[in-house]
């Protein structure tokens, strides 16, 4: 029943995702009103009781669409739009309180993630993390045609997921807390996030990394708001995904 939900939804939203993706990639930034309207109107839940799978669904469609314009971002160099759609304030009725966007619908900090139905659909390969593989395989049937390249398109789909991780890290981690856990490199401590493909592909993940990280794009994304707004603190949040991905492999053979 979750699959059919799943499709369901999918065939619903089709058009929505493609059009969101078209306004992050050839927006102006007068569009980012009605697509951040959109997403908290789609990732709204009320307060109801039912089978714990089908509640955490309700807001796939909110999932389609943070990654659409999301994505679409990354690939027109939007930055600054991009921390500020990941980062939009979203209600969380469960637990009453103010949430940002990644905190509620990026990967395992999404309810729907659980149960895994995902792997369950054709040409999913086996993986630590089933939704982030079907995600990309979604996505690449909706908009490869507008990138040069597949692998260009997967570039800018686990940049996508990889900032959003960073994103929830700074909202979740303090950035005083972050530099003592990272000063300490006995202690090898590291904080989670919800990564998606690069966690387990290390090429493409080197890739990712490589341009994110770029002694000559530091300014850039800590001018956009990643890192709380400074060059420093992205150097801390490299080394965090460092060693939570040295960590998640060594679980996961």
């Amino acid at each position: 029943m979750s699959r059919q939900r799943i499709v369901l939804y999918e065939a619903a939203y089709e058009g929505v995702v493609r059009i969101l993706y078209v306004m992050g990639r050839w927006g102006e930034g007068k569009e980012l009103g009605q697509a951040t309207d959109l997403l908290k109107d789609l990732a709204h839940r009320e307060l109801t009781s039912g089978l714990v799978a089908w509640l955490g669904l309700e807001t796939y469609p909110a999932v389609l669409a943070l990654y659409a314009y999301g994505i679409g971002l990354v690939h027109a160099g939007r930055y600054e739009a991009l921390h500020g759609w990941l980062a939009t304030p979203i209600r969380n009725q469960r637990r009453d309180k103010d949430q940002v966007a990644v905190q509620q619908l990026l990967l395992n900090a999404w309810d729907g993630c659980g149960g895994n139905p995902w792997k369950s659909f054709d040409g999913v390969p086996a993986s630590p993390i089933p939704l982030s593989e079907y995600l990309h395989l979604r996505f690449k049937d909706w908009i490869l045609g507008e990138f040069p390249s597949s692998r260009q398109f997967t570039r800018a789909f686990q940049t996508f997921e990889t900032l959003g991780a960073m994103v929830y890290l700074a909202r979740e981690v303090k950035p005083e807390l972050l530099k003592t856990s990272m000063d300490d490199a006995a202690k090898d401590e590291c904080h989670w996030m919800p990564m998606g493909r690069v966690s387990y592909q290390e090429e493409e993940a080197r890739e990712v990394f490589s341009a994110i990280f770029a002694e000559e794009n530091l300014d850039l994304m800590s001018s956009a708001g990643f890192g709380y707004g400074r060059r420093e603190s992205l150097t801390l949040m490299q080394e965090n995904l460092r060693r939570f991905i040295h960590r998640a492999r060594g679980s996961w053979r």
